[in-house]
């Protein structure tokens, strides 16, 4: 009986010990839970990570740090706005020195980047994409699908005009905000056709050439009508003058080049009265000090599905 007793209280002992056990491993469905943010993923060990997709509402990367928290941000938002309206990317980045980034020079270095970072709209990947680097004041933009076709020789010098003169007054807001809306805008001239028309290139390309080079002034034709002619003219009127005057000789003496009593010398004699000297200060230009912003001329690039431009600020 007192074997019975003790083997009863030692299962109540067993029972007692396990009941909490269990309690711990159930959930308590009192606890408040809070999902992931948007933007972010829950790992199965409750950490929350950021997800890849906010790469794509990322449009400016101020390496470089020339810009407040407020500009990047109205840029960010002005370039993501221009995205999705005219569905062609608009991206900007900073940086101190280039090479860190790529190798070859600004212009590789800025293709490079737009590729690594996958960066354009649609299956060709329209867009374009301008980079400043700090320490050398060099830029290059890099325009892609789309985006090749309409940046020429010619649409990128209206493009570096709405944003070079600010960026060469460190206007580094003001550059990016004119860089972005004015891409923008040769693309939509560019799909209405308006440099389709003679009269937007007929001024530039009596210059440059399509590659951007310089051609020169005059054309071989120009050249020899300009040369050729002339000569001819002169060579008429030579024999025109030399016919006129075939009964003239040459004279052995001077006196029968003088006019009889129009020459009548009766004494001459030099006097020398005084010196007159005069002195002019010439400053050296070597010692004055002076310097300003960078700038300079710029080179289109085009091939390997890119186009675009580089250069100083």
């Amino acid at each position: 009986m007192k074997r019975l007793l003790s083997l009863f209280l030692a299962l109540v002992l067993l029972a007692a010990f396990a009941i909490p056990a269990f309690a711990d491993e159930e959930p308590a469905d009192d606890l408040e839970t809070f999902p992931a943010a948007e933007g972010e993923l829950e790992t199965l060990d409750g950490e929350t990570v950021m997800d890849d997709a906010t790469e794509e509402d990322v449009y400016i990367w101020d390496e470089a740090d020339i810009l407040t928290d407020s500009e990047r941000e109205k840029l960010n938002e002005l370039c993501r706005k221009l995205t999705e309206e005219h569905e062609f990317g608009v991206y900007i980045m900073t940086v101190n020195d280039y090479s860190e980034y790529g190798h070859g020079d600004v212009y590789d270095v800025s293709t490079q980047i737009f590729l690594e970072k996958g960066l354009g709209v649609g299956d060709d990947a329209d867009g374009i994409f301008l980079i400043l680097s700090m320490d050398e004041r060099d830029f290059a933009f890099c325009a892609h699908g789309y985006g090749e076709k309409a940046i020429t020789a010619y649409t990128r010098g209206i493009l570096e005009q709405a944003f070079l003169d600010n960026f060469r007054k460190n206007d580094w807001y003001g550059g990016f905000r004119d860089y972005a809306e004015t891409s923008v805008e040769i693309i939509e001239d560019t799909r209405a056709g308006k440099y389709d028309k003679h009269d937007y290139y007929d001024d530039y390309y009596n210059y440059y050439n399509y590659d951007g080079s310089k051609k020169s002034l005059l054309s071989g034709t120009q050249i020899a009508v300009i040369v050729i002619v002339p000569l001819i003219i002169a060579g008429i009127a030579i024999l025109i003058m030399s016919s006129k005057h075939r009964s003239v000789k040459k004279a052995v003496t001077a006196e029968d080049y003088v006019i009889p009593m129009s020459l009548n010398i009766y004494n001459s004699q030099d006097i020398y009265t005084h010196t007159t000297e005069s002195r002019r200060y010439i400053s050296d230009d070597s010692r004055s000090g002076g310097g300003g912003g960078g700038g300079g001329g710029s080179s289109f690039h085009s091939g390997g599905g890119f186009s675009g431009s580089s250069g100083k600020f």
